[in-house]
């Protein structure tokens, strides 16, 4: 019995520690960037601190310099064209980023918010 319960307590350790499965990156301050890494698709959330015209867009990166590959964005599930996305953000609204990329061939794919 003793052989079972530790592959179990070892397997709830890194469950603890990895987090939940789909777990969605959290941007919260305008000018803030996230990477998520070698991926072909990352998705972020952005919690608006305030009512502004803001502008989203992804990249890809490599060795820390903007790499030229294709990258596509949604913003709430619509795509938005040539990776950027406008919009008027409201105080405490929540709004979800899905950055993608084939093949992932650079060091991290990225999401950005700033002003336009």
């Amino acid at each position: 019995m003793r052989t079972l319960a530790e592959p179990l307590a070892l397997a709830l350790i890194g469950l603890v520690f990895t987090g939940p499965a789909g777990a969605v990156d959290l941007i919260e301050a305008v000018g803030a960037q996230k990477c998520g890494g070698r991926v072909k698709s990352y998705a972020v959330e952005f919690l608006a601190p305030e009512d502004a015209q803001l502008e989203a867009s992804a990249k890809a990166v490599i060795r820390d310099l903007e790499a030229g590959r294709q990258v596509r964005l949604s913003l709430d599930g619509r795509s938005c064209a040539e990776a950027r996305c406008s919009f008027r953000a409201s105080k405490g609204q929540t709004y979800r980023f899905v950055a993608e990329s084939e093949p992932a061939t650079f060091d991290n794919l990225c999401v950005v918010i700033s002003r336009p």
